[in-house]
């Protein structure tokens, strides 16, 4: 069975600590289906890419937009010169394309930086990375 949408009630639960974590300014990135986070925190997109899947090489997803290892060094230098104020992680039980949290893995300089600059929170499936020390 596939369960990979979320109730209103979850996505604003998940917005609330965003924006609430986050100044106006902060960029998100969000690492999955979710958009609609974006538009509930009032908060700018991290990179050029509304999804992820352009970062792992994925079927249509990775034609005519550079290499693999072009699109994740770019996120890698823009994540370092100005970190996003969070970045969403939806943990979804869903086909093998959405399974995000697997995928996040499979993009282990990305995982190391979470690890080492921000804070893990969890809602329900979702994880919510905040950067440490952050106003």
């Amino acid at each position: 069975q596939i369960t990979w949408r979320y109730t209103a009630a979850q996505v604003r639960a998940v917005s609330r600590i965003v924006k609430e974590r986050t100044t106006p300014t902060d960029e998100v990135f969000v690492f999955g289906i979710m958009p609609q986070v974006l538009l509930w925190t009032e908060r700018p997109l991290f990179g050029p890419y509304v999804f992820h899947y352009f970062l792992l090489g994925k079927g249509l997803f990775s034609s005519g937009h550079g290499s693999l290892d072009d699109r994740q060094e770019q996120c890698m230098q823009r994540f370092l010169k100005r970190p996003p104020g969070a970045v969403v992680v939806p943990d979804l039980q869903a086909p093998r394309l959405f399974e995000n949290r697997r995928q996040l893995e499979s993009f282990p300089r990305l995982v190391q930086v979470l690890r080492s600059l921000y804070d893990e929170e969890r809602v329900g499936r979702v994880s919510i990375y905040l950067r440490k020390n952050h106003p």
